[in-house]
C-alpha cells in the first residue's frame, strides 16, 4: 500500500469512529451510560411511622432518603408498590391533611393511594363499617391497571362480630377509586364458613387481579401456611403445608413466581416458588437473624428483603438487603438504624 492510500484508509477510519461515537451514530443515541439507580421504597419509625422512599444505584447504603407521607402524630405504614412501579399503597389513622381527599377525620387505620413521589394523596377506604370500629384497615396489596381500574386487597377486622374479638381477620377487596359515601363497602374475599375460626392476613394480590394469595392458620396446625385464592372460581387451595410459619408472601411482576418467608430450619429466611405452589426453594441462610417482608422488583430481577441482623430487639423492623432473583450477589445495608419495614423496589 503507498503512503497516499495508507493515510486514506486511516482518515476513513478516523472519521468513521466520529460520527459513531462523537456524533451519536449507529443507534442515534448519546454516548452516555444508563443510569443504573431504581427507586426503593419502605416505611420507618418507632410508634410513629412515616413512608420513606430512596435511590439505590447497586451499592449499599442507598441514598437520598426522603420522606414522602405526612401524617404528623399519626403514622403511615405498611407500603406496598404496584407491580408496574407507579402507585403506591399505606395504611394510615392519618386525621384531616392539607389537600386529602376526600377530607377525613377518624382514628381507624384505613387505606390510602398515592403516586410514587408522595402526591395523589386518596383514600380507599373508610371507618363507616356496620359494626362499631375501632377498624384495622391494614396489609395493603394493588394490582395493575385492567380497563382502567385497579384491584386491592387488604386485611380488615370489620367483619368481626363482636369488636373486642381480635381474631376475625378477614381479607377484603376493593377498586383504587377515591371513597366517596357513594362507593361500595369492601367485599370480602372469602366467603368460606370454614375460615371463619382462622386468621387471614398478609393478602398478595396478583398483577392482573384475578388471584390473591394469603396466609392462613387453617391447615397448619396452628402455624400460618398460604393460601391461593382464584377470584374467576372462587375456590381457594393451600399451598404451604409444613409445621412453621410461611409469610409475607409477594407476586412477580409477571404473576409466575411468589416471594415469601417462612421459617423452616429453625430461622425465618426468604424463599421463593411458582405461584401455583411448586418449586419452593430456600434462598437465605442465616441462622441468627430473621428476614421478612421480601418483594419483587418491578423489572422481576432483584428481592428485597428486611433483615434484623445486628438490631437490638429486632422483631418486625431491620435493614434493608437486596440480592437478585435466584439468592445470589447479596448486597446487605441498604439503610441502617434497624427501623424499617415493607421495603419494594422498581
Amino acid at each position: 500500500m503507498n503512503k497516499r492510500n495508507w493515510f486514506s484508509v486511516v482518515g476513513f477510519c478516523f472519521v468513521t469512529a466520529f460520527v459513531l461515537t462523537g456524533c451519536g451514530g449507529g443507534g442515534g443515541g448519546n454516548n452516555n451510560p444508563p443510569s443504573t439507580s431504581v427507586d426503593i421504597f419502605f416505611d420507618r419509625g418507632d410508634a410513629v411511622r412515616e413512608v420513606f422512599s430512596a435511590s439505590y444505584d447497586g451499592t449499599a447504603p442507598a441514598t437520598s432518603d426522603t420522606v414522602i407521607t405526612n401524617s404528623a402524630t399519626r403514622s403511615a405504614r405498611q407500603v406496598s408498590l404496584s407491580p408496574d412501579g407507579t402507585v403506591l399503597v399505606f395504611s394510615s389513622d392519618r386525621v384531616v391533611l392539607g389537600s386529602e381527599i376526600p377530607p377525613i377525620s377518624h382514628t381507624d387505620f384505613l387505606i390510602y393511594k398515592m403516586n410514587d413521589d408522595g402526591t395523589g394523596v386518596v383514600a380507599l377506604t373508610n371507618s363507616l363499617a356496620p359494626i362499631g370500629g375501632p377498624w384495622q384497615d391494614s396489609e395493603p396489596s394493588i394490582s395493575n391497571a385492567v380497563s382502567g381500574i385497579r384491584t386491592i386487597a387488604f386485611t380488615s377486622t370489620r367483619s368481626r362480630s363482636v369488636p373486642s374479638d381480635l381474631i376475625a381477620h378477614g381479607i377484603y377487596i376493593t377498586d383504587d377509586s377515591i371513597w366517596t359515601s357513594g362507593k361500595p363497602n369492601p367485599t370480602r374475599l372469602i366467603q368460606d364458613s370454614s375460615f371463619n375460626s382462622y386468621d387471614q392476613s398478609m393478602p398478595a394480590i396478583s398483577p392482573d387481579g384475578t388471584k390473591v394469595i394469603f396466609a392462613s392458620s387453617k391447615g397448619g396446625g396452628g402455624k400460618l401456611e398460604l393460601w391461593l385464592y382464584n377470584r374467576t372460581n372462587d375456590t381457594a387451595i393451600q399451598l404451604t403445608i409444613n409445621s412453621y410459619d410461611d409469610r409475607d408472601p409477594r407476586f412477580s411482576p409477571d404473576g409466575t413466581k411468589v416471594v415469601f418467608c417462612s421459617e423452616r430450619g429453625g430461622s425465618r429466611d426468604i424463599w421463593i416458588m411458582n405461584a401455583d405452589g411448586t418449586n419452593q426453594l430456600k434462598l437465605t441462610t442465616d441462622t441468627i437473624a430473621g428476614e421478612f417482608y421480601p418483594s419483587i422488583s418491578s423489572d422481576g430481577n432483584k428481592i428485597i428483603y428486611i433483615s434484623n441482623s445486628g438490631v437490638a430487639g429486632g422483631n418486625n423492623v431491620g435493614n434493608i438487603n437486596v440480592m437478585d432473583i435466584d439468592g445470589s450477589n447479596n448486597v446487605n445495608g441498604l439503610t441502617s438504624g434497624g427501623k424499617d419495614a415493607y421495603p419494594s423496589m422498581k
